[in-house]
């Protein structure tokens, strides 16, 4: 109802993603804040619910369309060939090219 910044205070406050702060020190000098720092990586792993959430409501609609029109094993093997085509570009472009 409010939005996703009060819900991932509540997240952060539960601890979800707490995992993610092996070795985190606050800089905070009060001992008792210490154990309530929420760290970077808490954070940007509960921004990155958020964003995957967003893209997922965003392309559900046309995937739906596409399963409806073409059926969920043709949508499914295009998915996959798109996410291989996907895969090898990052490769090409994370390649360092120079030192071949």
């Amino acid at each position: 109802f409010f939005g996703w910044g009060p819900m991932q205070l509540l997240l952060e406050e539960n601890g979800s993603f707490a995992s993610k702060c092996d070795g985190y020190n606050s800089t905070e000098s009060d001992a008792d804040n210490e154990s309530d720092a929420v760290c970077p990586d808490q954070s940007a792993a509960l921004v990155n619910v958020h964003f995957f959430a967003q893209m997922s409501l965003v392309t559900s609609p046309f995937l739906g369309h596409m399963i409806d029109r073409y059926g969920p094993i043709i949508v499914a093997y295009g998915m996959a060939g798109m996410a291989w085509i996907g895969i090898t570009l990052i490769i090409f472009g994370a390649a360092n090219w120079d030192a071949l």
